[in-house]
């Protein structure tokens, strides 16, 4: 498989006005978060909507209790809501360009990135292509802007991923779980537009059990000259 996507992070507890412990809430996960002085977080609420931006001032990884004790050059949002709301980097995967690329047999291309070019890939027997934001249980991807998927093959394809998602090519976004039993729970597509800017043109599906396309949760969507 391809996998280009970046993290979601929470907020395990508010120490000081200015101070946070931010953890990974990742299903069955200890990863740490990464950033560094002078990054810039990005505050949203739990259906992706961004409200308030934070430069980092200092970063401590906090290995004992699995997170990273953040000072920020200014208070955090009065309206912040520590149990919903979820952080992410303004530094995300960008300027992607994958081409004559071959997989066969359980790969897939999973992509939650922007300025992003797939063509000329053929996949066989594979899960497909995927651009979906996912808010739990995974905390992965982010909006995306400018990607297009063209002239690639699907052949065969299965299912889209391990928790079957039920197309060969998705554009989508999932909001929040009432319940996580395991890695495989799947939230509710958001209704408003989380990506944008989206071509999916000349491209060919052969056989598979799966249908073709899903797009949701995504504006300035562009689908032509597609074979199925």
């Amino acid at each position: 498989s391809i996998n280009v996507f970046s993290n979601y992070y929470k907020i395990k507890s508010l120490t000081a006005p200015d101070k946070i412990q931010m953890h990974s809430p990742k299903f069955n996960s200890g990863e740490m978060p990464q950033d560094r002085a002078g990054d810039t977080l990005v505050f949203m609420r739990k259906d992706l909507k961004k409200y308030a931006y934070r430069k980092i001032k200092s970063i401590t990884q906090n290995w004992q209790q699995r997170c990273a004790d953040i000072v920020f050059e200014e208070p955090l949002p009065k309206d912040v809501d520590i149990a919903n709301d979820i952080i992410s980097t303004t530094k995300q995967p960008s300027e992607i360009v994958m081409r004559f690329c071959r997989l066969d047999s359980e790969g897939r291309i999973c992509c939650q990135a922007s300025n992003m070019l797939v063509e000329n890939c053929e996949l066989i027997n594979s899960n497909g292509f995927q651009l979906n934001t996912c808010i739990q249980p995974w905390f992965e991807g982010v909006p995306s802007s400018n990607v297009v998927v063209r002239n690639c093959s699907f052949i065969n394809s299965k299912i889209n991923g391990h928790r079957n998602l039920p197309a060969v090519i998705i554009v989508s976004a999932e909001g929040a779980v009432k319940e996580i039993n395991d890695g495989l729970s799947q939230g509710e597509l958001l209704d408003w537009p989380v990506h944008c800017n989206v071509e999916i043109s000349d491209n060919k599906i052969f056989g598979g059990a799966n249908s073709a396309m899903l797009f949701a949760s995504v504006k300035n969507l562009v689908v032509k000259n597609n074979s199925l």
